[in-house]
């Protein structure tokens, strides 16, 4: 049903949900991100049909600052990969990962060990897909990624590292917790 209040419901929806986001942490730029459609699907109403409504607007979001952040230099990468290769458990095994394709500790979490995890294929690998719910952070990032290094130790611990990444809310935070970093 459509009303001439109708815009102004809808906005103190959008509203509603800015907050929520921001409650959940989730940063401005992606809650400006996951609106796009949404509000592009209402102003097509709008002109489709004629409704005659006021432009529909976000609220006001602030500008979001990304953290700096600040990659492994190449010597690092190196000391990281040495300390792993002399430590077998599931922190050294998701870095291995980490280290080799690339990803996030969210996304070896989400590998399935039948479809994802490939370590007795002649050329052992896995499939970053993201998972059954296939969530990468761009379909871009969608990738094979060969094991060259530490193959056993991800073979030893692979499932450990995938259920231990699965029970916590932040994967990122936890890797940074096993304390790896302040080997280098």
């Amino acid at each position: 049903m459509v009303s001439g209040e109708t815009p102004d419901h809808i906005e103190l929806s959008l509203d509603d949900y800015v907050e929520i986001e921001r409650e959940r942490g989730i940063a401005e730029s992606s809650i400006t991100r996951n609106l796009r459609e949404p509000l592009a699907c209402l102003r097509w109403a709008n002109r489709q049909y004629r409704l005659k409504w006021r432009q529909i607007e976000l609220p006001p979001l602030r500008n979001h600052q990304k953290k700096a952040k600040r990659p492994l230099t190449r010597e690092d990468q190196l000391k990281l990969l040495e300390y792993c290769l002399k430590v077998n458990d599931w922190g050294a095994a998701t870095l291995l990962l980490m280290l080799q394709g690339g990803c996030m500790p969210s996304e070896v979490m989400r590998l399935r060990p039948d479809e994802d995890i490939n370590l007795d294929a002649e050329v052992p690998h896995i499939i970053i897909s993201g998972g059954d719910d296939g969530i990468t952070k761009q379909e871009a990032r969608k990738r094979i990624v060969p094991i060259v290094v530490g193959l056993d130790i991800i073979r030893d611990n692979i499932d450990e590292a995938t259920e231990r990444l699965s029970r916590v809310q932040e994967p990122s935070a936890t890797i940074d917790n096993v304390n790896y970093f302040s080997h280098i």
